[in-house]
Protein backbone atom coordinates (compact mmCIF):
# COMPACT_ATOMS: atom_id res chain seq x y z
CA UNK A 1 0.00 0.00 0.00
CA UNK A 2 2.96 2.34 1.38
CA UNK A 3 6.46 2.41 -0.53
CA UNK A 4 8.67 0.45 1.82
CA UNK A 5 12.01 2.14 3.46
CA UNK A 6 14.82 1.26 5.91
CA UNK A 7 13.01 1.45 9.49
CA UNK A 8 13.87 5.08 10.96
CA UNK A 9 11.58 4.93 13.84
CA UNK A 10 13.84 3.71 17.29
CA UNK A 11 12.46 1.27 19.53
CA UNK A 12 10.37 2.14 22.50
CA UNK A 13 12.01 3.03 25.59
CA UNK A 14 11.11 0.70 28.67
CA UNK A 15 8.03 3.38 29.79
CA UNK A 16 6.71 2.69 26.42
CA UNK A 17 7.44 6.02 24.44
CA UNK A 18 9.54 6.86 21.34
CA UNK A 19 12.91 8.91 22.74
CA UNK A 20 12.46 12.61 22.71
CA UNK A 21 12.84 14.21 19.30
CA UNK A 22 11.24 14.01 15.99
CA UNK A 23 11.48 10.85 13.34
CA UNK A 24 11.20 11.42 9.59
CA UNK A 25 8.88 8.02 8.69
CA UNK A 26 6.73 7.02 5.79
CA UNK A 27 3.88 5.35 6.09
CA UNK A 28 4.51 1.71 5.72
CA UNK A 29 7.15 2.24 8.68
CA UNK A 30 4.42 3.59 11.10
CA UNK A 31 1.78 1.08 10.17
CA UNK A 32 5.25 -1.50 10.75
CA UNK A 33 6.49 -0.20 14.05
CA UNK A 34 2.49 0.73 15.84
CA UNK A 35 -0.32 -1.34 13.98
CA UNK A 36 0.86 -4.70 12.11
CA UNK A 37 0.79 -7.58 14.44
CA UNK A 38 -0.70 -5.54 17.23
CA UNK A 39 -4.03 -4.96 18.67
CA UNK A 40 -7.52 -4.84 16.53
CA UNK A 41 -7.83 -1.41 17.95
CA UNK A 42 -4.83 -0.35 16.33
CA UNK A 43 -5.90 -1.60 12.51
CA UNK A 44 -9.08 -0.19 12.87
CA UNK A 45 -7.70 3.21 13.91
CA UNK A 46 -5.35 3.14 10.81
CA UNK A 47 -7.56 1.97 8.65
CA UNK A 48 -9.52 5.11 9.64
CA UNK A 49 -6.90 7.39 9.41
CA UNK A 50 -5.35 6.33 6.27
CA UNK A 51 -9.14 7.79 5.20
CA UNK A 52 -8.63 10.88 6.36
CA UNK A 53 -5.05 11.28 4.53
CA UNK A 54 -7.06 9.55 1.30
CA UNK A 55 -10.01 12.32 2.08
CA UNK A 56 -7.31 14.97 1.24
CA UNK A 57 -5.48 13.47 -1.62
CA UNK A 58 -9.09 13.61 -3.04
CA UNK A 59 -9.77 17.13 -2.51
CA UNK A 60 -6.54 17.86 -4.49
CA UNK A 61 -7.20 15.70 -7.47
CA UNK A 62 -10.80 17.15 -7.36
CA UNK A 63 -9.60 20.62 -7.45
CA UNK A 64 -6.62 20.49 -9.48
CA UNK A 65 -4.51 22.68 -7.02
CA UNK A 66 -0.99 22.97 -8.28
CA UNK A 67 1.13 21.35 -6.24
CA UNK A 68 -0.16 19.17 -2.21
CA UNK A 69 -2.33 21.04 0.11
CA UNK A 70 -1.76 18.48 2.38
CA UNK A 71 2.52 18.81 3.11
CA UNK A 72 2.92 15.88 5.30
CA UNK A 73 1.57 15.54 9.74
CA UNK A 74 3.39 14.55 12.15
CA UNK A 75 1.44 11.93 14.16
CA UNK A 76 2.35 11.72 18.45
CA UNK A 77 0.46 10.99 21.10
CA UNK A 78 -0.95 7.49 22.49
CA UNK A 79 -0.69 5.80 19.15
CA UNK A 80 2.99 6.37 18.69
CA UNK A 81 3.28 4.19 22.25
CA UNK A 82 3.44 0.51 23.70
CA UNK A 83 -0.77 1.73 24.77
CA UNK A 84 -2.78 -1.63 23.26
CA UNK A 85 -5.60 0.49 23.15
CA UNK A 86 -4.95 4.03 21.91
CA UNK A 87 -8.61 5.76 21.45
CA UNK A 88 -7.38 7.98 18.37
CA UNK A 89 -4.46 9.37 16.20
CA UNK A 90 -3.44 12.37 17.08
CA UNK A 91 -1.79 14.21 14.40
CA UNK A 92 -0.89 17.72 13.33
CA UNK A 93 -1.64 17.56 9.16
CA UNK A 94 0.79 20.18 7.28
CA UNK A 95 -1.06 22.24 4.95
CA UNK A 96 -0.03 24.83 2.70
CA UNK A 97 -1.82 27.86 3.27
CA UNK A 98 -1.76 29.55 0.12
CA UNK A 99 -2.90 26.62 -1.88
CA UNK A 100 -5.77 25.55 0.59
CA UNK A 101 -6.93 29.74 0.72
CA UNK A 102 -6.91 29.09 -3.30
CA UNK A 103 -9.77 26.70 -2.98
CA UNK A 104 -11.78 29.95 -1.39
CA UNK A 105 -13.72 29.71 -4.82
CA UNK A 106 -14.01 26.19 -5.27
CA UNK A 107 -16.87 24.09 -3.56
CA UNK A 108 -13.97 21.90 -2.01
CA UNK A 109 -13.05 24.79 0.22
CA UNK A 110 -15.91 23.73 3.15
CA UNK A 111 -14.92 19.85 3.01
CA UNK A 112 -10.77 20.80 3.33
CA UNK A 113 -11.95 23.12 6.55
CA UNK A 114 -13.81 20.72 7.98
CA UNK A 115 -10.89 18.34 7.80
CA UNK A 116 -8.93 20.43 10.15
CA UNK A 117 -11.57 22.54 11.85
CA UNK A 118 -14.48 20.46 13.13
CA UNK A 119 -12.06 18.65 15.36
CA UNK A 120 -14.84 16.40 16.94
CA UNK A 121 -16.61 15.50 13.32
CA UNK A 122 -13.37 14.46 12.19
CA UNK A 123 -12.57 12.58 15.46
CA UNK A 124 -15.78 10.94 14.96
CA UNK A 125 -15.38 10.54 11.35
CA UNK A 126 -11.94 9.21 10.98
CA UNK A 127 -10.97 8.71 14.42
CA UNK A 128 -8.41 11.83 14.00
CA UNK A 129 -7.77 14.36 16.33
CA UNK A 130 -6.54 17.46 14.25
CA UNK A 131 -4.23 19.96 15.50
CA UNK A 132 -3.51 21.64 12.13
CA UNK A 133 -0.15 23.71 11.31
CA UNK A 134 -0.27 25.71 8.77
CA UNK A 135 2.82 26.01 6.39
CA UNK A 136 3.84 29.23 4.48
CA UNK A 137 7.77 29.86 3.22
CA UNK A 138 9.65 31.92 5.57
CA UNK A 139 12.90 33.27 4.68
CA UNK A 140 14.91 33.05 8.09
CA UNK A 141 13.43 32.03 11.12
CA UNK A 142 16.48 33.09 12.99
CA UNK A 143 15.21 36.80 12.29
CA UNK A 144 11.20 36.90 13.71
CA UNK A 145 11.82 41.16 13.91
CA UNK A 146 11.70 40.96 9.90
CA UNK A 147 9.09 37.66 9.49
CA UNK A 148 5.51 38.71 8.40
CA UNK A 149 2.65 38.00 10.62
CA UNK A 150 1.91 34.96 8.63
CA UNK A 151 5.55 33.64 8.75
CA UNK A 152 5.28 34.31 12.70
CA UNK A 153 2.64 32.34 13.23
CA UNK A 154 3.46 29.41 11.35
CA UNK A 155 6.89 29.65 13.30
CA UNK A 156 4.91 29.70 16.52
CA UNK A 157 2.48 27.38 15.77
CA UNK A 158 5.45 24.75 14.68
CA UNK A 159 7.27 25.11 17.67
CA UNK A 160 4.39 25.33 19.76
CA UNK A 161 3.23 21.45 18.83
CA UNK A 162 6.83 20.54 18.74
CA UNK A 163 6.80 21.09 22.75
CA UNK A 164 3.37 19.81 22.57
CA UNK A 165 4.03 16.28 20.92
CA UNK A 166 7.10 15.94 23.19
CA UNK A 167 5.26 16.12 26.37
CA UNK A 168 4.38 13.33 28.41
CA UNK A 169 0.76 13.13 31.17
CA UNK A 170 0.84 12.54 34.17
CA UNK A 171 1.00 9.42 35.46
CA UNK A 172 -2.93 8.01 35.92
CA UNK A 173 -4.37 11.05 34.85
CA UNK A 174 -6.45 11.84 32.14
CA UNK A 175 -5.91 15.58 31.09
CA UNK A 176 -3.26 16.93 28.36
CA UNK A 177 -0.06 17.70 29.68
CA UNK A 178 0.83 20.85 31.84
CA UNK A 179 3.83 22.35 33.97
CA UNK A 180 5.86 21.17 34.94
CA UNK A 181 5.76 18.44 32.37
CA UNK A 182 7.69 21.23 30.30
CA UNK A 183 10.92 18.82 29.47
CA UNK A 184 10.55 17.10 26.02
CA UNK A 185 9.69 12.90 27.30
CA UNK A 186 8.43 11.42 24.27
CA UNK A 187 8.88 11.21 20.72
CA UNK A 188 6.95 11.82 17.75
CA UNK A 189 7.21 10.62 14.11
CA UNK A 190 6.66 13.13 11.20
CA UNK A 191 5.57 11.77 7.44
CA UNK A 192 6.71 14.42 4.42
CA UNK A 193 4.58 13.61 1.07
Amino acid sequence: MFRAAAMTIPSLGADGLLPPGRYSATMAEIERAFVSGRSPERQVLWDRFTQYTRTWEAIERETGTDGRILLGYWIGGSFISAEPKPTDVDCSPILHTARLEGLRTKQAYGRAKRLIQDRDSVKRHFSVEVFPMRWCPVKSGLSIGSCSEAERHYLGVRGGLDTWWQRNRPPGVNRAPELPSHQPERGYVEVIL
